[in-house]
């Protein structure tokens, strides 16, 4: 190998060194896998021994040729930036050196040869899989060798990775192939936003056709479409000339419409596909709200309207548990923000939502489970403590008599309804509360009062009061256990 290969290299012209390697190295494989194939049980370490130091030479020779072609095949990446942001497209120019391609086609000539004369086998399942990565590297190619524009070169390399994808499902080796020319398809049509439209709407149409054809893998390919189409949206968005925030708008009516098809779909199949379809758009939904962090107002109306999809979603039979509380959480935070752009600072604005949207769930979650006994504590007590609790303390930081006019009616009615229902939170909470509020009104009247009075008239009374309950202690003590006990029976 190293004699006849150094003497090839020594013969062909400077940077084709890999190549005079690579033929004898084909030769070997070859002349290996013929022996190996006509005599598979008599003596088989010299065929074995070809293959091994072709297939090392063929390796050392492709990683070479790899890394000269590299920078031709990202070179048009490199451009999508000023085709997205500028006014006008800016096409990607890509060169490949022959020498460095023609040993990546030895390589691929070598693997199709030793495939055809036998050696097959599930041991060499991954071995194909390489092979038609390499074949489909090589074949991508092909049209940047000839001086092909790149919008023709685009188009090669998806017809190539449409072709395969088309046998796909009864090839399972060819899926190397396929993932690596539609990762090229949408590498070299970035440069060029009509190039990106098409390619993106080819790769979800190729994906659907996958999922429901039966591909290797279904749900990897029903995430792929829904990345697609979110990926098609944006592209169309942006070649249309709309403004970012609606450019993200457009992605995130995809990943709402992915919730009824994923619905549709689990109603046909119990198959790990409608699971892969609604969570690629959760995540596709999460990320357009993440990258609207920067516009509040925006963010607040996705907020919304990604709530307002949740609660549908709760309408589903498997999703009754989960999907409305997501959907109402996302609702008070779209009110939330909507407040606070509003500059509205009073807490009732944000907690009486939260506090309502409590109470429900607690209300729904007691009927529903009324067989383990829940006590109103666990129900209502969070609703009730969101609800009043913010409102009690601004009320000792404001003075304003609205406040603590609508919070003591609130509370009373609070409180009335815990006796009239025999709830124990709604009365401890409600009448807490209620006795706050009266305190903090009619304290500055006390004080002032006793203010006006002389100054033993106050030890006299509570003397007089001692006195009082001292006599009658035995009488208050059963009175406190008979409440007590009362308070115990209540829900």
């Amino acid at each position: 190998m190293a004699a006849g290969g150094g003497t090839l290299a020594a013969l062909l012209p400077g940077g084709w060194g890999a190549v005079g390697f690579a033929v004898p190295a084909v030769l070997l494989a070859v002349a290996g896998a013929a022996r190996l194939r006509r005599r598979p049980l008599d003596s088989p370490v010299v065929p074995v021994g070809l293959l091994t130091v072709a297939g090392a030479v063929l390796l050392v020779t492709s990683a070479a040729s790899l890394a000269q072609l590299f920078p031709g095949v990202v070179e048009p990446a490199a451009h999508w930036q000023a085709a997205w942001e500028g006014t006008r497209a800016v096409q990607g120019s890509q060169s490949t050196p022959a020498a460095a391609l023609t040993a990546l086609w030895l390589l691929v000539a070598a693997g199709v040869a030793v495939h055809l004369l036998g050696l097959r086998g599930s041991a060499t399942a991954g071995a194909e899989a390489a092979l038609s990565a390499v074949a489909s590297f090589a074949l991508a190619l092909l049209p940047v060798a000839f001086g092909l524009s790149p919008v023709m070169a685009v188009g090669f390399v998806t017809a190539l990775a449409l072709v395969g994808g088309w046998f796909l499902p009864v090839r399972a080796a060819l899926i190397a192939g396929v993932i690596l020319s539609g990762t090229l398809a949408l590498l070299w049509a970035l440069a060029n936003r009509p190039s990106t439209i098409v390619v993106l709407a080819l790769a979800a149409g190729l994906t659907v056709a996958l999922t429901v054809r039966g591909c290797p893998a279904p749900a990897v390919t029903a995430v792929l479409a829904v990345a697609a189409l979110g990926g098609e949206a944006a592209a169309v968005a942006v070649t249309a000339g709309l403004e970012r925030p609606d450019h993200l708008l457009a992605v995130l009516a995809v990943a709402l419409a992915t919730a009824p098809v994923a619905a549709r779909l689990a109603a046909r199949t119990d198959s790990a596909v409608p699971a892969a379809v609604e969570f690629a758009g959760y995540g596709m939904a999460a990320l357009v709200l993440l990258l609207s962090a920067d516009v509040p107002g925006r963010l607040s109306f996705e907020l919304a309207v990604t709530g307002a999809a949740a609660l549908g979603v709760g309408l589903r039979a498997d999703r009754r548990r989960s999907a409305p509380a997501v959907g109402v959480a996302l609702l008070i935070a779209a009110s939330w923000l909507w407040l606070a752009l509003a500059d509205v600072h009073a807490p009732e604005a944000y907690s009486l939502s939260l506090a309502v949207a409590a109470l429900v769930f607690g209300h729904l979650r007691r009927g529903r489970f009324a067989e383990e006994g829940l006590g109103s504590w666990p129900v209502y007590g969070p609703g009730l403590a969101v609800g009043l609790l913010p409102s009690l303390w601004a009320l000792f930081l404001d003075g304003y008599w609205l406040r603590p006019l609508l919070l003591g009616v609130a509370a009373l009615v609070v409180t009335v309804l815990g006796v009239r229902l025999r709830l124990q939170c709604p009365l401890v909470l409600g009448g807490g509360v209620l006795v706050l509020v009266a305190g903090h009104e009619l304290a500055p009247t006390v004080v002032q009062v006793l203010g006006l009075l002389p100054r033993w008239v106050p030890l006299a009374a509570a003397g007089v009061l001692q006195l009082a309950l001292g006599a009658t202690y035995e009488q208050r003590l059963r009175d406190a256990r008979r409440l007590h006990g009362a308070l115990r029976r209540l829900g």
